[in-house]
């Protein structure tokens, strides 16, 4: 962001542990310094994403959006059990650059648009953002409970990884995908999971493919 480009992040990591926490800052981050649109999916408004809540495109179209906040969060609606769309919410992003808008799209929940490390059947556009939309101003973040959710595309064109507590199988799903250069073996497993207070929760690490890590913990705010 502070080369002017769009982000491309992942957040990985065991529930509760603090991704959605830090997916807050990085949108506030990116609002602060680029002058688009924050598309949001957060199913019922739970993870406490601010901004202008529609449940869906429809809605959006029946009540427009107003000047401020620059944020639309799309909640889904709890009760007819329907996740957030964010194919189409990510589809919306190509629609505003178009018209030279900015975005950034953010997946609270890698799993409504993928399964098992596949894209969900028909699912394109959220997959362009993250190949293409760092050219085109269009930004991306996901979240996932753990590395082996999340397609090709999604890991792969990320700039860097927030990795929060895991075990067994993600992280020798990170170490495969060269990630873990440099992490002492046990240092994932003991970061603070959901057996710690909520206020002893959040802490993380930022790692690149391919690169070692800083030796570095971080805790969003």
């Amino acid at each position: 962001m502070t080369f002017g480009e769009a982000p491309r992040v992942g957040f990985i990591g065991d529930t509760g542990t603090g991704k959605s926490r830090a997916m807050k800052a990085l949108v506030a981050g990116w609002l602060a310094r680029n002058p688009g649109v924050a598309l949001i999916g957060d199913k019922g408004g739970s993870s406490g994403f601010e901004g202008q809540k529609r449940i869906s495109r429809s809605d959006l179209r029946l009540h427009p959006m107003a000047p401020s906040p620059r944020s639309l969060v799309f909640t889904g609606d709890l009760s007819a059990g329907l996740d957030p769309d964010l194919e189409d919410i990510a589809h919306f992003a190509w629609q505003l650059r178009s018209g030279r808008t900015g975005s950034i799209v953010v997946a609270d929940e890698l799993k409504w648009l993928a399964r098992g490390g596949w894209w969900r059947k028909g699912v394109k556009w959220f997959p362009q953002c993250c190949t293409e939309g760092r050219k085109h101003d269009i930004g991306v973040a996901w979240a996932a409970l753990s590395p082996q959710d999340a397609p090709r595309e999604a890991i792969e064109e990320a700039g860097f990884l927030v990795v929060y507590r895991l075990a067994g199988l993600g992280v020798r799903c990170l170490a495969d995908r060269n990630y873990l250069i440099g992490v002492p073996d046990g240092t994932l497993e003991a970061l603070p999971g959901e057996e710690t207070p909520p206020s002893e929760r959040g802490r993380c690490m930022i790692l690149r493919r391919g690169r070692p890590w800083d030796g570095r913990f971080h805790r969003f705010p």
